[in-house]
């Protein structure tokens, strides 16, 4: 196997009082050094033993084939990763893995979480897993493993300008909700839009939002100028 110690040919027989000679006829698969058989890469080679002639015997030679498989490709280290949903995308941080080669992601549940640009995406609450690819290479074999990723449910609409948090229960299809703000902010100063009418109807200019159907919105709020953004995630309860 490539990355083994060198092995000993270990030939016996041949011309008596001489030492056999060895010539490794794929030298970049194989070199002899010292009677013993170096591996240079994966693949499949032929090393030449012979006894040299002496003053009674003619020389005498012998081919063999030398097979070096691909090394065992190198452990992959992750954690498992928790997260709320609406989170920023968390990086995965693989290390180890087979050299010269990049990582590559599966998602084994993407109605949980997807994988963009080696971050996990948090899609709704729950479990999902994520596969870990270490392509093979010319030298060593494919590695893969696999890790959790628990979604947790979110306070779904919360800022530094909402009184109050409203939890995941309070998003039920076809309920009304009243998101208050704190006693501080100016009514007449709010406005309210959201980016998914077919998700969320804004029934009044203030507070009063109606869920249409389960999925994400994020709720555009502007007070004295400034933007908030409350994401919110309407299940099915």
């Amino acid at each position: 196997t490539y990355g083994d110690a060198d092995v000993a040919i270990n030939a016996s027989g041949g011309n008596p009082g001489v030492s056999f000679k060895y010539q490794s006829l794929n030298s970049d698969v194989v070199t002899v050094i010292n009677g013993k058989v170096h591996a240079v890469k994966p693949g499949s080679a032929q090393v030449r033993v012979t006894s040299p002639a002496t003053d009674m015997h003619l020389e005498v030679s012998k081919e063999i084939t030398i097979t070096v498989e691909k090394a065992a490709g190198n452990a992959i280290t992750v954690s498992d990763i928790a997260m709320t949903f609406g989170d920023a995308d968390v990086a995965i941080n693989a290390s180890g893995g087979n050299p010269g080669v990049s990582f590559e992601y599966q998602a084994l549940n993407p109605d949980i979480a997807t994988v963009v640009d080696g971050k996990v995406h948090a899609v709704k609450a729950g479990t999902g897993r994520i596969r870990v690819i270490s392509p093979a290479t010319d030298t060593h074999k494919e590695v893969v493993t696999e890790f959790f990723v628990t979604v947790a449910d979110a306070a779904f609409a919360t800022s530094t300008v909402v009184r109050r948090e409203l939890k995941s229960a309070d998003y039920v299809v076809g309920k009304l909700v009243d998101i208050t703000f704190k006693e501080d902010i100016d009514q007449d100063s709010v406005s309210i839009s959201n980016d998914n009418a077919a998700i969320l109807s804004v029934s009044s200019r203030v507070v009063r939002v109606k869920l249409l159907k389960a999925g994400t919105v994020v709720l555009y709020v502007r007070v004295n100028s400034i933007n908030y953004h409350l994401l919110i995630y309407i299940g099915l309860r």
